[in-house]
């Protein structure tokens, strides 16, 4: 792709002619930034409750199904919660922008949801807990790279396309996972959140497809069974043999 026709992404904050935290309503974006803010401030991750809210692998297969969403809004440290926050004011508003606020608060939470139960699989019977939204921003990530692929994104100062940015996260991330102690970093959660948001967003297409994959199924069954009956049909009875008489 020439440089001419690239497209580059620019932190904006908030959408086209948007309010922002205000107007006629908050904006997902600023709800789920300003929760995470409030449960840091409070210091909630260090709490009981905390351990309670966070997802931990063991208590999860234990009976705390509600860790795969309520984790998502606690941080372990202000650069964590920095970092996860200026992504997604950055890429949040222009998809909540398209989507509306109920699309895109429902594809943050299932997105996150995913990433949680990639980590509570992924880190099976672990006490530690595991806490960010992650998760649901590389769900966002991923939704970007089936939209634009080819839209570039500054890293670094370094331009490159969205869609190779979540390729080689993941890529590396998976590789972390595998091969390395992944230093305190829960990329099972990073994988799922984006499987998650990729299956979301394809999931009118792969219910067409299983649907025409099952009844083209269905009526092959039915033309075998036509075709076992044909053959089986009983055989027209022989003319009678006419015998002399002496």
């Amino acid at each position: 792709m020439k440089t001419s026709e690239a497209k580059y992404y620019r932190v904006q904050f908030g959408p086209p002619g948007s309010r922002g935290f205000a107007g006629e309503g908050w904006s997902a974006v600023a709800i789920i930034l300003i929760t995470c803010v409030i449960l840091y401030l409070l210091g909630v991750a260090r709490t009981e409750l905390g351990i309670r809210l966070a997802l931990v692998p063991r208590l999860f297969w234990h009976g705390y199904l509600w860790q795969p969403i309520t984790y998502q809004f606690l941080h372990a440290g202000f650069l964590h919660l920095a970092l996860n926050s200026l992504v997604l004011w950055s890429f949040g508003p222009e998809l909540e922008h398209r989507w509306g606020r109920a699309k895109f608060l429902r594809f943050f939470l299932i997105s996150g949801a995913g990433g949680g139960i990639a980590s509570a699989l992924g880190y099976m019977g672990s006490q530690f807990p595991v806490v960010g939204m992650s998760g649901s921003i590389f769900g966002l990530l991923a939704a970007y790279a089936l939209l634009d692929p080819n839209r570039i994104v500054l890293l670094f100062f370094f331009p490159v396309r969205i869609r190779d940015l979540v390729i080689w996260s993941l890529g590396i991330g998976i590789f972390a996972e595998l091969f390395t102690s992944g230093r305190g970093i829960a990329h099972w959660a990073h994988v799922g959140g984006a499987v998650t948001g990729y299956l979301y967003m394809k999931k009118d297409d792969l219910f067409r497809r299983s649907r025409n994959w099952y009844y083209r199924k269905k009526l092959e069954r039915r033309r075998r069974a036509d075709g076992v009956i044909e053959n089986e049909a009983p055989a027209e009875p022989a003319e009678p043999v006419e015998h002399e008489t002496h």
